[in-house]
């Protein structure tokens, strides 16, 4: 294993310094314990991580950073400050045009994106991703397929094929948990007809998920509409709250993609169609029958747009920064950049979630060299942030 150095950087201010070492030393054993790293102080390193244990610690790290070569790792915890500071301190290395990347969230969510970035001596990450393929993908995906070798390689992403023949017999078994949130939907869609046969959906792929301990999937949903005339969509929104990557019609690039940004952001995305493109406006629309409800500032339920069968999602999202992201299939290009949401729609002739991004810049990659049809959007400017990890994990990734 190979040891990653710890520079701790903490203000005098009102700071007892016992406290904080017993903080950091908590911490640090935690993160360990979760990614499998050795956390080491003052000794050569494959990187070095600045622990910005409270607020206050800037100028500190500006005396500094110039001894250590970017990019530049920003670990950070809820307490003290340490966010502000840590914020401060990576638009300052923005500004000078250098690459950094900030840890924030839970110790998991962390010490994911700490173990997905350094990789072990034998290149394998410490904390692998198993992602589903529930079928194959859907007939019209012809340049949305997954080089699974590079994706393992690169990504330490095994994929796990599962027969179709496996999810209807789970569906079959007309069985899923009755909690709190069930509960919740079934009050919502009292009278709805299609709701029995949305959750026996639900149900089946949860049970494949712990079956084959996966991270998520991307399911062959449209061949649901001639088995059961019903769909994924509820299912897919469900299982997205639950921390669980869920994709449809079988694009794996976009399932690897947002599995990507929920372990290295720790963020939730949306999987949608560019419906249209206005080049003198700039402006995109993103259109698809199912949504993080996370993502959500209010939903109704309605069908899904191509059949008028089942379950889809109507999201409202907030208006606000958010980036576009996607994956070639041969893993060799990706496509960030940045945007606003601008609008939400609810045009007729469209799958049922629709919002109108105005982008910064990029919108004719899209149009003229796309790389698929389904991209990510998730929230907030993430462009530097999401292309430094891609970076670091596949030097080789041409960003677009």
């Amino acid at each position: 294993m190979k040891p990653i150095n710890i520079i701790s950087l903490r203000s005098s201010i009102g700071s007892n310094a016992d406290e904080l070492d017993r903080e950091k030393d908590a911490y640090l054993d935690t993160l360990s314990a979760l990614s499998g790293i050795n956390f080491v102080s003052y000794q050569k390193s494959e990187a070095n991580i600045f622990f910005i244990e409270t607020g206050g610690t800037e100028e500190t790290f500006l005396s500094i950073y110039k001894k250590y070569h970017p990019p530049y790792y920003l670990l950070t915890t809820r307490r003290r400050n340490s966010l502000p500071a840590a914020l401060e301190i990576g638009s300052y290395l923005g500004n000078q045009d250098l690459t950094y990347n900030i840890f924030h969230g839970s110790p998991e969510q962390v010490a994911a994106s700490i173990a997905t970035l350094f990789p072990n001596e034998e290149g394998e990450s410490r904390l692998s991703i198993r992602l589903g393929a529930i079928g194959k993908p859907s007939s019209w995906l012809i340049a949305s397929d997954l080089n699974r070798d590079l994706a393992h390689k690169k990504y330490q992403v095994v994929i796990i094929n599962i027969d179709y023949e496996e999810l209807v017999s789970e569906i079959d078994k007309k069985s899923y948990a009755d909690d709190e949130k069930v509960l919740q939907i079934r009050k919502m869609l009292a009278n709805n007809g299609y709701l029995e046969g949305a959750l026996h959906i639900y149900g089946a792929i949860k049970r494949l998920i712990l079956k084959y301990d996966l991270h998520g999937f991307s399911i062959r949903c449209f061949d649901l509409l001639t088995i059961y005339r019903n769909t994924a969509c509820l299912a897919l929104a469900m299982l997205n709250d639950e921390g669980i990557s869920a994709g449809c019609e079988g694009d794996l690039p976009l399932l690897l993609a947002m599995h990507l940004v929920k372990r290295l952001l720790s963020l939730d995305s949306f999987q949608a169609n560019p419906s249209s493109i206005d080049e003198a406006k700039k402006t995109i629309t993103f259109a698809h029958c199912t949504v993080p409800f996370s993502m959500c500032q209010s939903h109704v339920f309605m069908t899904h747009f191509e059949s008028g069968l089942g379950i889809g999602v109507r999201g409202e999202l907030p208006l606000g920064p958010c980036t576009v992201f996607r994956l070639s299939g041969n893993l060799s290009k990706a496509l960030i950049e940045e945007g606003e949401i601008v609008a939400n729609l609810a045009l007729e002739n469209l799958c049922r979630t629709q919002i109108v991004v105005k982008m910064n810049s990029g919108l004719e990659k899209i149009l003229r060299h796309p790389l698929g049809n389904h991209h990510l959007i998730m929230f907030g400017h993430h462009k530097q942030r999401l292309g430094t990890a891609l970076k670091t994990l596949d030097p080789n990734l041409e960003l677009i």
